[in-house]
């Protein structure tokens, strides 16, 4: 199921006219910073036709191509749509400014002519809230001036009015500002199911209903990795099975730790929640131990190997124990690590608003 999730190509395309924060969205989704060598630079305006690709770091396979701005008389319409095949893309990110203006509006019929999925996203909502406080009002009142003059635009144009508008920050404070947590889930349920899960797999996003949907992914995980636990359990060779469940699990329990972002750094600063660490020797330490407290691994280490003595009985005994002790263990940690993200989630978001 891993090489079935790490091979799935999905192609994201982030366009919209220039200066609205397209380099840095992809730069923070991917969870990389300056000096990192797939680090796009930002702040060169509409001055090359050239689309840049942006790999994942964690998997080539989910790219992001940053779309030259257009509506500019460097880029005018007619170059971007000779050079640009938009057709390509699974899904397009359209980044507006203050307004909606007739060449988004271009992009969207070219889009629903493709039947490409896309979405508005209005970013640099955190400056807006800086500016609040000279304008006289409040950050929440500023945030929902934008976006209700943005959806009436789009409730009342007919083209437009099926559209999904998300507000984002492009600053990122442990945890992003607005609605990308909202944005992801609405992409997620614009792919397949194989994509959506890989998505929502190497994704560094989380917010209440990412954790939750990231959840639901693993857990029918769960049940493919007992039941190869089992199979694996049911091969007659003494003191085989063993290690290499050990390993299955250990590996399991690794990516729970990097899609839930428990082994950074922010979150030993968190009451109540573990860091989590990734080093294979304390990873080693805690499914062993774990496995043992969980189901008493020496019993079922000892069943196990009954299928050296009487194949067929041995056989049945032996995949039926270790699909007891793994999966009991396996949703025991995965639901702790989920608490543990919700409340590292809440601790930053909830404490600065």
């Amino acid at each position: 199921m891993m090489m079935k999730m790490s091979n799935q190509i999905i192609k994201f395309a982030v366009t919209g006219r220039s200066c609205t924060g397209k380099s840095t969205f992809i730069n923070l989704v991917r969870d990389v910073y300056p000096g990192d060598e797939t680090f796009a630079a930002v702040g060169f305006g509409d001055c090359t036709m050239i689309q840049r690709e942006y790999m994942h770091p964690r998997n080539k396979h989910i790219t992001f191509t940053d779309l030259p701005g257009f509506g500019t008389d460097t880029v005018i319409k007619e170059k971007f749509s000779k050079s640009i095949n938009l057709s390509v893309f699974d899904f397009v990110f359209i980044f507006l400014d203050s307004v909606i203006m007739d060449d988004d509006i271009w992009v969207v019929i070219k889009l629903q002519a493709l039947g490409t999925p896309y979405c508005f996203v209005r970013s640099k909502v955190d400056i807006d809230s800086l500016n609040a406080k000279d304008m006289g009002k409040t950050k929440m009142k500023v945030v929902k001036e934008i976006r209700k003059k943005l959806e009436t635009k789009i409730s009342n144009h007919r083209l437009l009015k099926d559209s999904r508008l998300f507000l984002i920050s492009n600053k990122k404070q442990v945890f992003y500002i607005g609605d990308i947590g909202p944005l992801f889930s609405f992409i997620a349920g614009k792919l397949p199911k194989d994509k959506s899960n890989a998505l929502l797999f190497f994704l560094p996003i989380l917010s209440t209903e990412m954790i939750e949907k990231k959840l639901q992914m693993l857990l029918e995980r769960i049940n493919l990795i007992s039941v190869g636990a089992a199979v694996l359990s049911a091969i007659p060779v003494p003191f085989l099975d063993t290690p290499i469940n050990i390993f299955l699990v250990k590996k399991e329990i690794k990516y729970y730790i990097e899609i839930f972002l428990l082994d950074k750094e922010h979150v030993a600063k968190v009451p109540d929640v573990k860091k989590r660490n990734l080093l294979e020797i304390r990873l080693e330490a805690i499914v062993t131990s774990g496995l043992a407290t969980t189901a008493h691994l020496a019993m079922a280490v000892l069943l196990s190997q009954v299928d050296s003595l009487i194949p067929v009985i041995g056989i049945a005994i032996a995949a039926k124990a270790t699909s007891v002790y793994v999966r009991p263990f396996l949703s025991k940690a995965l639901l702790e690590m989920k608490y543990d993200a919700i409340a590292v989630y809440e601790h930053y978001t909830c404490t600065k608003h």
